[in-house]
């Protein structure tokens, strides 16, 4: 299912579905996916003090309804909004023109439609958004700057960007 996703991108998926786990979630949420690419990847949101980040987490992990009965589940499914983000990741990824889905792409995605609370979170750190999407369009995973194929992607993006 993650074939087409990087490490960093795969591991903030499973730092959620973990997140979900620990909490006795029966379902992975957009916000565990949030918290897992916080714990992967700091540089999505570099605005953030890491003095605040786990009272950023706390926060957001406030805010996911939770069962009050721990569920016994085998797998993790997703929840419909969580797979709105993975699903608004590949457009990302395909309108940047970019191979593989990275931690950026799944940042963008969930910046396309924040939740209620994030604006407040935006507030706090005075963060813009549209600001915060163009910055992530440009985003480099270190992994990826060896990968050919990302570079020819780039220029491609750049090349638009000055025929506009």
């Amino acid at each position: 299912m993650f074939a087409g996703y990087t490490e960093k991108a795969r591991r903030a998926v499973f730092f959620a579905r973990q997140e979900a786990v620990q909490s006795g979630a029966s379902q992975i949420e957009a916000e565990d996916l949030l918290i897992g690419l916080l714990r992967e990847n700091r540089d999505l949101l570099p605005q953030v003090p890491e003095s605040d980040v786990e009272s950023l987490r706390t926060e957001i992990k406030g805010r996911i309804p939770r069962p009050e009965t721990v569920p016994q589940v085998v797998t993790m499914p997703l929840s419909a909004k969580a797979k709105k983000v993975l699903a608004n990741a590949v457009d990302e990824s395909e309108t940047l023109g970019h191979e593989q889905i990275s931690t950026a792409h799944l940042m963008l995605s969930i910046l396309r439609e924040p939740a209620p609370f994030m604006a407040g979170v935006f507030q706090r750190y005075d963060l813009d958004l549209e600001e915060q999407r163009e910055r992530l369009r440009f985003y480099v995973e270190p992994t990826l700057v060896q990968d050919f194929t990302f570079l020819r992607a780039i220029s491609r993006v750049v090349r638009r960007a000055l025929h506009r």
